[in-house]
């Protein structure tokens, strides 16, 4: 089963105020007639900003038979079934795979703790709990 990740309104502003930024700074590139230097340092933050954004956004989770993977733009992390100690929702603030304030937390045996927010979170939540003997 693989599940995209969920974004809260927040990050939608976000989005709409970078685009914005980098049309802002193209007009004021071709109007004011800015030294080659300049455009080319613009393009490539601009660049730079893009790739960020690709990490930021492109999120996924895949739940198989033993493990569930976290895909965050080229990168991905499995992690086990059997590793896991607890999982629930929650609500928090902390910096993680999950770009939404309600995500699931989950729990490993070695105290580790890293918290998902997929779109269909019941879902989710269902399928880690049954895989993970209902804890």
């Amino acid at each position: 089963m693989k599940l995209k990740n969920y974004l809260d309104n927040t990050y939608y502003v976000v989005a709409g105020s970078y685009f914005t930024l980098c049309l802002v700074l193209s007009t004021l590139i071709v109007i004011l007639r800015v030294n080659t230097l300049y455009l080319c340092l613009g393009i490539g933050f601009i660049a730079l900003i893009t790739l960020m954004m690709f990490f930021f956004y492109c999120r996924n989770y895949e739940f198989d038979r033993r493990s569930f993977v976290v895909r965050v733009g080229i990168f991905k992390k499995r992690y086990l079934y059997k590793n896991i100690k607890k999982s629930f929702i929650t609500e928090n603030h902390r910096m993680s795979y999950a770009t939404s304030k309600k995500r699931i937390a989950i729990v490993f045996k070695n105290k580790k703790e890293i918290w998902i927010s997929p779109e269909k979170m019941d879902e989710a939540l269902l399928k880690l709990i049954n895989n993970t003997g209902g804890k």
